[in-house]
């Protein structure tokens, strides 16, 4: 039974999640919606269940309904924690996820710490900052397709029903008496992180949060519900089984001398291999090499 439930509003970010709890040795399986707002259930029997929704460049209302649809089948199956794995670019329907979360599951509060240290992404008095300035003064605010105008992350939810506060990472409000609120936490490194997690574990808030990969898998910061502290089981258990003493590589084809590729058959790793025609890819590839994909439906 999955005690996670992850859903990401593009395939990137479902699989950056996904990796980071695979690395910390935590069986995760890995979906995308295609059409309809729904899984195959055989995806939540990982510890950590991981969906591609595909709402960053849908309507806020699709990308309501179909995450209102997720965390309710998430919900049927048994999940205790739904995180919402958003851009740090702050790009996408952010606020039509977290309502839809909201409203799904019940709960009364959602903390949002959309920051990721190793990036240089922080955010600070509820600004997102990226590389040390305002992020719509940065490069993503010079986005032709999707500009970020505010830096000010409490505006992705002007749309939502939920009061926004913004917090201190070792000052998080309490939980509201009556209604909705969405909580935005300031982060500027991992120990703010592992002080947002402490906290929500001893005020027994885990039920929605969200931000990006790095803050999903930091142990603690999902607190008791957090996999890896429950759960010492095969290191990769997505779309794919590896045999036992090996270990996977799983990558995008970039051009650069530090192929990935390149990388895991020197290091004598199984390799997954789609090889489109006119790839790139080394002529020393061979069918043989690469082991079948089993795909979550």
């Amino acid at each position: 039974m999955a005690r996670l439930t992850v859903i990401a509003d593009d395939l990137t970010g479902a699989l950056d999640t996904g990796v980071q709890f695979a690395n910390r040795c935590v069986s995760v399986r890995v979906a995308a919606v295609h059409g309809t707002a729904a899984v195959h259930e055989e995806l939540f029997q990982a510890d950590v269940a991981v969906i591609d929704a595909e709402v960053r460049h849908r309507s806020q209302q699709q990308a309501y309904k179909i995450c209102l649809e997720l965390v309710q089948q998430a919900q049927r199956c048994g999940t205790d924690s739904v995180y919402i794995k958003t851009d740090s670019g702050l790009r996408g329907n952010i606020g039509a996820m977290f309502q839809a979360a909201l409203d799904a599951s019940g709960a009364a509060v959602a903390y949002y710490a959309p920051a990721l240290p190793r990036m240089n992404r922080l955010t600070q008095g509820g600004i997102q900052y990226i590389d040390g300035v305002p992020i719509n003064e940065s490069v993503f605010g010079k986005d032709p397709f999707e500009p970020v105008r505010s830096p000010y992350i409490k505006d992705l939810f002007k749309n939502c029903r939920a009061e926004v506060v913004t917090c201190q990472p070792r000052n998080l409000p309490p939980p509201p008496q009556d209604g909705q609120q969405i909580v935005i936490c300031d982060a500027e490194n991992a120990m703010d992180f592992q002080c947002i997690g402490m906290e929500l574990q001893r005020t027994n808030s885990l039920k929605i949060l969200g931000g990006c990969a790095g803050f999903a898998a930091l142990p603690g910061a999902c607190g008791r519900t957090h996999p890896s502290a429950l759960y010492q089981g095969p290191a990769l258990g997505a779309l794919w089984q590896p045999e036992p003493n090996h270990k996977a590589a799983v990558g995008v084809r970039r051009s650069s001398r530090r192929h990935p590729y390149i990388a895991a058959k020197r290091a004598t790793y199984p390799r997954l291999l789609r090889k489109p025609s006119g790839s790139g890819f080394p002529d020393t590839d061979r069918a043989a090499d690469a082991r079948p994909l089993r795909y979550a439906d």
